[in-house]
C-alpha cells in the first residue's frame, strides 16, 4: 500500500524466458478503482529479459476511500501468461474530511 499524496512512482516488472531474439510487445490490463490516463503499454527490448511499467499516483486533495490498481498481462501472439499474472497496488486516502 502507498500513500496517495505521494506523487509514487510504482514500478511493476514484466519478464519473459525465452525468445530474446526479437522485441515482443506485451498486452497490459488496468483495472480496479482507481482512475489511470490510460492502459500502460510495455514492450520488451530485443535482448531483454525484462521491462518495467511505470505508474505515478496523482495527488489529490478530496476525502474518499482507499483505490486500488491492478495491472495484469493478457495474452497475446508469440507469448503465455504465467502466474502471477496480475499485481495489485492499494493506494491509501491521506485526506481528512
Amino acid at each position: 500500500a502507498v500513500a496517495e499524496d505521494d506523487a509514487t512512482r510504482l514500478v511493476f516488472t514484466v519478464t519473459r524466458s525465452a525468445g530474446l531474439d526479437k522485441a515482443l510487445p506485451v498486452a497490459v490490463t488496468a483495472s480496479g478503482s482507481a482512475r489511470l490516463a490510460g492502459t500502460p503499454k510495455v514492450t520488451l527490448p530485443v535482448g531483454a529479459a525484462s521491462a518495467t511499467i511505470a505508474v505515478r499516483t496523482r495527488p489529490d486533495a478530496r476525502p474518499e476511500a482507499d483505490e486500488t490498481l491492478v495491472l495484469g498481462l493478457a495474452p497475446g501472439a508469440g507469448y503465455t501468461v504465467a502466474e502471477p499474472a496480475q499485481a495489485t497496488v492499494i493506494l491509501v486516502d491521506d485526506d481528512l474530511p
